[in-house]
């Protein structure tokens, strides 16, 4: 019990990234899935046997997913933030474990696969803080164009799961 709370204590900045604009919900979502992953331990469904995948890695994945559940439930999306793309926070972070940073970059190239390749560019640009504006900037077009292709992979995104 003690090694799943420490787990979840080291993946509370992912929540943190996911839920920047609702930050009262990061205490609801870390219990949430501590209960979860408590009650999987529980029946023996735990983190054991999923690919290798080491028990950071499993409470990180149920993190991300209730992070995300939360968000839509409340119909929000994060705010990008004007920051480099390599300094992009938790998910870009240098002081996350590379096997962490490998799961975060398979789930990304899942979720964008379906993409084309521009799309799929300007969505891990926005993944990783750029604001519309700064993608614009970044890929040569305007503002509106910018906007018009996010939107048109989020659309996509959301039809492929």
């Amino acid at each position: 019990m003690e090694q799943i709370i420490t787990a979840a204590n080291h993946a509370r900045p992912v929540a943190i990234k996911i839920l920047r604009t609702l930050p009262d919900q990061v205490e609801d979502v870390m219990q949430a899935s501590l209960v979860k992953a408590l009650s999987a331990a529980s029946r023996g469904v735990g983190f054991e046997g999923r690919n290798g995948a080491g028990l950071r890695t499993w409470m990180t994945s149920i993190i991300i997913r209730e992070s995300l559940i939360a968000l839509r439930r409340h119909k929000s999306r994060p705010e990008s933030r004007s920051i480099p793309f390599e300094d992009a926070g938790v998910l870009y972070s240098s002081e996350t474990s590379p096997e962490h940073q490998t799961v975060v970059r398979d789930q990304l190239d899942r979720v964008t696969a379906g993409l084309t390749r521009k799309q799929r560019l300007m969505f891990r640009q926005l993944a990783a803080g750029f604001t519309a504006r700064e993608i614009g900037l970044a890929n040569g077009r305007g503002l509106a164009n910018t906007k018009s292709m996010i939107f048109r992979a989020r659309k996509r995104v959301r039809s492929l799961q």
